[in-house]
Order: C-alpha cells, then structure tokens, then sequence
C-alpha cells in the first residue's frame, strides 16, 4: 500500500509519503489470533532541513486456553507523525480518569502490554490483570525537544453479571511516570486509581446505573486528587436521565475554571440507536477523552445545552 499527503499537516510536514505491509490471521485453530503492521514514512518538514525517515510497527496477539485467554500488544513508532494518523496507543482507553496522562506521542516511542483474564461459572464472572510499559526517547521532538519519558501502569479487576442484565466491575491500579521535561510536570509521579462501576435491574424496562472512578497522583512538582461520579437511570433503553459529579484539586484546572467542583443533570431522548436528543444542564470541567487511539481535549462547560444526533 502506498499513499502521499501533500502540504498542509498539522505538524508542518510537506511530500509524506508511506509503504505499509499488514498481517491479519484472526483464528489460528480457535486458540490464537495475530495483527501486525509494519508502515515506512518519507517526508520533509519545515523544522529540519534533511528529509526525515520513520516507521510504526504494531503488534496485537492472544493465546486462548480454556477459561484462560492472555493478550500482548506490541509497538515501535519513529516520527510517525502526520495528521489523521491514529496508531494505538496501548494505554487502556476505558479509564477516561487516566486520559490526560496517556503517552500519545508517536515520534521515537517503544511499549509494550500484557493482559491476562481467567473467566469461570456457574455465574459469568472474569477476573482480569494488565500490565503496560512504554518509554519515548526522540532526540529532536518538535515541540518539547531532547527528554525521556518512561512510563508503567498495572491494574486488575473483576467483572460479573446477574439478574441477566445486572453488572458490576471494579478495578484498582498504580501508573509510575518517570520524564526528563517540566512539559510533563503534571504526570510525571506516581499515580493510585479505582474505578467502580454497576447496574441493577429495578425492573424488565428500569435500571439504575452507577460509575465512580477516583485517582490520586503524587507527583515531583504537585500532588493532587480526581473524583467523578455518575449516576444513570435508564427506562427500556429509551430515556436516559444523568446526574454527574466532579471533583479535583489539580491546580491547572483550578487556574482554569476557577471552581473545584462540577454538578450536572442531562436527560437524553433515544429514538432510535441512531437518534436522539440530549439537553445538558449543569457544569463539567472538561478534560481529556480518547476513543479509537484518539484523543480530544474537551473544554470546560457551564450552561444549557441540546444536542439532536440525527443519523441517515
């Protein structure tokens, strides 16, 4: 596969050009599955003289053993920067209270992770462990120039089901951020993280839906804490009424908004999968959000809002 960009990227690149290969056996015997890609980028930049050559290399793979599965992710990115360009990211994207933390550099970055699950019955019921380790090292950043960044993250939970519909999980984890640049002063420490999350079924078309995740980060310029807090009540997947908390000291967020805490009451209209209307009333302090290897900053809110999501 070749492609070519012409001038105009975000990060002032001109003439990209790119060859990739990809890997793709998603059953090997009912046991095993493998991914891999290996991408080649060419292009010039308006910050060096010399044409700069990368790669981006990516690996997922998992071994099924009866109630065991194990899962490895593998990735080796160099100036594999361009826009539009999504690579994974290894982090686990599902703890959004991490997002502003998560390493989504892609010029000269190495990671590694691990998860492991162990699934056992007479209720369905999953405990699960992952590790994740990942160090960037560019010489010449564009933007923060020479510094290290080293980063581990482990966290285990479990998950099960009742009353066929009930769930509840809930996870617990450590993330040790080490880095060379003050650009990372508000995640470089150590960082201590929950996340508990429920529903209950009240009847066949109610259910009662509660989210809390907390972080607390110790770091080598600041310590501060994270709390948020959801709770959902849903009527026969139609009507969705919210009630979202939030609470933080982290000084960047207070010179910001100049509040510590956020309130909000939101009542989203489902029509159909594809339609539906949200009115948003309250304040949120806004943040980081990833989905797909993407990540937005999202910012502070306060006010009335709707939405209409129309989709055809």
């Amino acid at each position: 596969m070749r492609s070519r960009l012409e001038e105009g990227s975000e990060w002032g690149d001109k003439n990209v050009s790119m060859q990739a290969v990809r890997l793709d056996i998603p059953n090997i015997l009912e046991k095993a599955k493998i991914f891999g890609e290996f991408t080649l980028i060419q292009k010039d930049t308006y910050y060096n003289k010399d044409r700069i050559h990368g790669h981006g290399l990516y690996l997922d793979t998992g071994l099924y053993l009866g109630k065991f599965s194990f899962l490895l992710e593998f990735k080796d990115y160099k100036h594999l920067n361009f826009e539009y360009n999504r690579p994974p990211l290894l982090e686990s994207e599902e703890l959004e209270i991490l997002a502003d933390q998560f390493d989504t550099d892609v010029i000269d970055t190495t990671g590694v992770s691990g998860r492991i699950d162990y699934a056992f019955s007479p209720k369905p019921t999953l405990l699960y462990g992952k590790i994740f380790y990942s160090n960037s090292d560019p010489d010449n950043h564009p933007f923060y120039g020479a510094y290290k960044r080293e980063i581990i993250h482990a966290f285990a939970g479990v998950e099960t089901q009742f009353k066929t519909t009930g769930y509840f999980n809930i996870l617990g984890g450590y993330r040790r951020e080490n880095a060379s640049s003050q650009a990372f002063t508000l995640t470089f420490g150590d960082t201590f993280h929950y996340q508990l999350n429920v529903s209950y079924p009240l009847n066949p078309r109610l259910a009662l839906e509660f989210d809390w995740a907390s972080k607390d980060f110790k770091g080598k310029y600041l310590d501060y804490f994270e709390r948020r807090s959801f709770l959902f009540l849903h009527y026969a997947s139609r009507v969705i009424v919210s009630l979202l908390f939030e609470r933080t000291s982290n000084p960047e967020v207070l010179l910001l908004t100049g509040k510590k805490e956020w309130w909000a009451l939101q009542v989203e209209l489902r029509f159909s999968n594809a339609n539906a209307i949200r009115i948003f009333c309250g304040s949120t302090k806004g943040g980081v959000k990833c989905s797909g290897s993407l990540c937005r900053i999202f910012p502070p809110f306060q006010g009335l809002r709707c939405e209409v999501i129309w989709r055809f």
